[in-house]
């Protein structure tokens, strides 16, 4: 018997060794499993980025099949910063704006990682592609012999057009908001409620010259750009995104936004449908 005492430590500790490793093996496995979790992400993102944004979420759920996307809202960032102050919860809030994102910063549902700049874009002046209308500047545009359609206070795009007037003498406050339509243009501008209605009418005829985005005229066709707003005629057109503090899925909220900016295929996107990366 004493014989067998060190062929059964032996077996003993190459059982234990065994073990061990089945122990390992199945941690290790747990781990990948919950690395693997499904995710569902909800973005609230500017209008103008409803295209483009619904073809990167198909794009990322391909290389990423644990992650899907709920229906995103497509709003005018100001109309999507009164969801969130009505209890929206969304994992990602992209504004057209630095404004309205500091709306939500003030209120509190940012997390830990600050907001930054994801895309950029221009502002431009359309007219129907049949149009006679083939080239003008800024002030040719607002002389009175046009009629004009901006976006109203809650579209960003909206508020860098009146910036854009003021420089000519348009509009009765610099910041673009909390002024009137003047000068040889008073009476003769539609406000609408999203720039996708602007280019309607613009498209349409309903009015002479629409102040939209670059991109918009990429998304929505029909319409012809006769003049890019110079620079200093408005504040910077920036897409600022962050992850909402109440995210239940921050850190897949926040890959996605980093395969936003620097993925080759996400950088197609983004070209395709005219916005630059900040």
């Amino acid at each position: 018997m004493e014989q067998t005492k060190p062929h059964a430590k032996k077996a003993l500790a190459f059982l234990a060794i065994i073990v061990s490793l089945l122990a390992a093996c199945l941690l290790a496995g747990c781990s990948s499993s919950n690395s693997q979790e499904k995710v569902e992400l909800e973005i609230y993102a500017a209008n103008s980025l409803t295209d483009a944004m619904n073809e990167a979420q198909e794009a990322y759920t391909k290389e990423n099949p644990n992650v899907t996307f709920k229906d995103s809202q497509y709003e005018a960032s100001g109309t999507l910063v009164q969801k969130i102050e009505a209890g929206g919860a969304p994992d990602i809030f992209i504004s057209a704006n630095k404004k309205n994102m500091d709306k939500v910063v003030e209120d509190g549902k940012i997390g830990e990682d600050k907001p930054f700049d994801l895309f950029a874009n221009d502002l431009v002046i359309v007219t129907a592609e049949d149009s006679d209308i083939d080239e003008l500047d800024l002030a040719q545009a607002c002389d009175g012999s046009y009629t004009i359609s901006v976006g109203d206070k809650n579209v960003p795009a909206g508020t860098y057009a009146k910036q854009a007037l003021y420089t000519v003498g348009c509009y009765t406050n610099e910041s673009g908001t909390d002024g009137e339509i003047t000068g040889p243009i008073k009476g003769k501008v539609t406000e609408a409620d999203k720039v996708g209605s602007v280019c309607s009418y613009a498209q349409s005829g309903e009015v002479d010259l629409g102040f939209v985005y670059s991109s918009d005229v990429m998304r929505y066709g029909g319409v012809k750009t006769v003049c890019t707003l110079p620079a200093d005629t408005h504040q910077p057109i920036v897409y600022p995104a962050a992850v909402l503090k109440d995210s239940a899925h921050a850190e897949a909220a926040a890959a996605f936004l980093t395969w936003c900016q620097e993925s080759p295929e996400a950088q197609k996107i983004w070209q395709k449908w005219g916005f630059e990366l900040a």
